[in-house]
């Protein structure tokens, strides 16, 4: 039984975590599909939640997604290059080839910037007189053609 549940759990999992990328499509083209999918997820983790964890506090599932969550709403900054999509990522999630995780990776003895601070991301964007965008990561998170450029 735990382990159909690790698989079922899993998948739900990866089905959840596509649906930014597959979301917007399947709404489009396939939106009884994907309710149904939606609700029988909905449906496996109220069983989840009933049989196996009820120490476990989860969030009730109506079937609907409030507006703003909606699977097929594409995160901003979707529409653009995987690269430039990439990198944002890397600020977003403060990691990547930059002093300060080259060092802790044991890539470089130093951690500093070429402008002599320690090199983190925040310091790359809000900080550093080489490279300080006007506006900051809250100016890079709005993934505008500004902000990337």
């Amino acid at each position: 039984m735990l382990c159909l549940q690790a698989r079922s759990d899993w998948f739900v999992y990866v089905v959840l975590s596509a649906l930014p990328w597959v979301g917007q499509e399947l709404h489009q083209k396939k939106e009884k599909d994907l309710d149904n999918l939606l609700s029988q997820i909905g449906v496996y983790v109220q069983s989840v939640q009933q049989c196996c964890m009820s120490s476990v506090t989860v969030s009730n599932f109506s079937g609907q997604f409030p507006p703003s969550v909606q699977p097929h709403n594409l995160v901003t900054g979707f529409h653009l290059p995987r690269q430039q999509w990439s990198l944002l990522n890397h600020f977003h999630t403060e990691q990547g080839h930059y002093g300060a995780c080259r060092r802790k990776w044991r890539f470089t003895d130093t951690d500093l910037c070429p402008c002599g601070e320690t090199q983190t991301m925040p310091h790359i964007v809000e900080s550093c007189p080489l490279t300080k965008l006007n506006g900051g990561l809250s100016r890079l998170h709005t993934a505008d053609e500004d902000a990337v450029s």
